[in-house]
């Protein structure tokens, strides 16, 4: 009777019968969608107001490109100073920095989802691991141990 291999292969079905309730516990622990999936409207921080100018939403495309060719022989005619065309430069930029605020906030909330999961996944796998490597580590030395006492054959 080999009692190291019998030890061994209970270790073994304790080890596959532990990774049954762990498994389920983690899944049960597993966030199902990010947040800002569950509305369709974007998901702003507190307090915040997303300023989209009203004529991007209510005139038709072809309206805005009239009267922007409509303007320019006007505007052509105006020398402006430094300080105004980086006062133009500057709020065209912040108004494209809020229209992509609602996307870029999407697409953080799903790269943070994302971790969420592995993180899951990698407690997951420590509280199945951690358990099995003590318990495989004591028996082992256990054994060493045990060994030491025994009277050697020569």
């Amino acid at each position: 009777m080999d009692l190291k291999r019998g030890f061994h292969r209970i270790f073994i079905v304790l080890a596959v019968s532990y990774l049954m309730p762990v498994a389920i516990f983690t899944i049960a622990l597993m966030p199902e969608q990010p947040r800002v999936l569950d509305s369709n409207e974007p998901n702003l921080p507190p307090g915040f107001v997303l300023d989209t100018p009203t004529a991007q939403k209510t005139a038709p495309s072809g309206v805005a490109e009239r009267t922007r060719r409509e303007m320019e022989p006007q505007q052509a005619k105006r020398t402006i100073t430094t300080q105004e065309l980086l006062a133009r430069i500057q709020a065209e930029q912040e108004q494209k920095r809020r229209a992509a605020l609602p996307e870029l906030m999407r697409i953080e909330e799903i790269d943070n989802f994302r971790r969420g999961q592995v993180k899951v996944v990698f407690t997951g796998f420590l509280v199945w691991a951690i358990p099995l490597a003590l318990i495989y580590s004591i028996g082992k030395a256990s054994g060493w141990i045990i060994a030491g006492f025994r009277e050697s054959k020569a």
